[in-house]
């Protein structure tokens, strides 16, 4: 297992998940993108969460990821800031809560 400042992989899985399912409730969509989405997080990641939401609403998103992840580092990318064509490339690789958390149970 892989250890991060804050935790391991899991852990930041786990908080990543969290994150995204309190952005949910409050009607805003978002993914786990990059190295997280990828499976290829090590020590010195951070986890990059794309949020869908409106600009008015990128504050209070921001500040649900910052609580929910701690001192995980991490990179905020509003999704209405994004080009259409970097906004496809990331959604590729885009990862929901449930697969993060489906990634966290023991193979078997």
């Amino acid at each position: 297992m892989t250890t991060v400042a804050g935790g391991d992989v899991r852990q930041a899985r786990t908080r990543t998940a969290e994150a995204i399912e309190a952005l949910a409730v409050r009607g805003m969509r978002a993914w786990a993108v990059g190295s997280l989405a990828r499976d290829e997080f090590r020590a010195d990641s951070d986890v990059d969460v794309l949020v869908e939401c409106p600009p008015e609403s990128e504050y209070e998103a921001f500040r649900i990821v910052e609580d929910r992840l701690g001192a995980q580092p991490f990179d905020f990318i509003p999704a209405s800031r994004l080009r259409p064509d970097t906004l496809r490339h990331l959604m590729e690789e885009a990862v929901d809560a449930s697969t993060l958390r489906a990634r966290q149970a023991p193979a078997g």
